[in-house]
């Protein structure tokens, strides 16, 4: 047999050896899938009885249903990078935007306000999966989501204790502005 018809029938069997991991050496990662909001989150209707974060937190007990109102807002950066978490203030307290001339290029972090203030109207609000723990995917620009955006969750509380309200949802919805 000459080289070249060799190399001919060799070949397809090197490449059939080269997708398979060599001993001693671990195979190739598998692509991770993405991570997948739940289609029922993002709810057509608005909920009733929506109560003002700072209302809302008043009597609160972890594992009892609650429905929320606020607009995201919080911080210089209110969603949480690859996790489906994000921060809501409560209507008791106004952006920087609200307030007349205030040219604040980050309304959305309330500095124009004092810590305390934001600490008594700010809640957090998580997306979990089957273990609890928050989605591993943000949330931000999703159905438009985005600071400021106005929102009423529903969900069940994680967390109440002092002035930490923590709130895993299983509805959002956006007002339109």
């Amino acid at each position: 047999m000459n080289l070249t018809r060799i190399a001919v029938l060799a070949l397809p069997l090197a490449l059939v050896a080269c997708e398979k991991p060599q001993a001693g050496k671990p195979a190739a990662p598998a692509a991770k899938a993405a991570v997948v909001l739940p289609t029922s989150l993002f709810l057509a209707a608005e909920p009733k009885d929506a109560k003002p974060v700072e209302d809302a937190k008043k009597g609160s007990v972890a594992g009892q249903p609650v429905v929320i109102r606020g607009r995201i807002g919080g911080s210089g950066e209110p969603f949480v990078e690859n996790r489906a978490m994000f921060t809501i203030m409560g209507p008791g307290l106004k952006a920087c935007s609200d307030n007349p001339g205030d040219e604040c290029k980050t309304p959305w972090d309330y500095c124009c306000e004092q810590s305390d203030d934001i600490a008594v109207h700010m809640a957090t609000v998580r997306i979990a999966g089957p273990d609890g723990a928050p989605l591993k995917t943000s949330v931000k620009g999703e159905h438009g989501l985005k600071e400021l955006s106005d929102v009423i969750i529903v969900g069940k509380i994680a967390q109440a204790e002092g002035s930490v309200l923590v709130v895993d949802a299983s509805g959002i919805f956006i007002a339109k502005p």
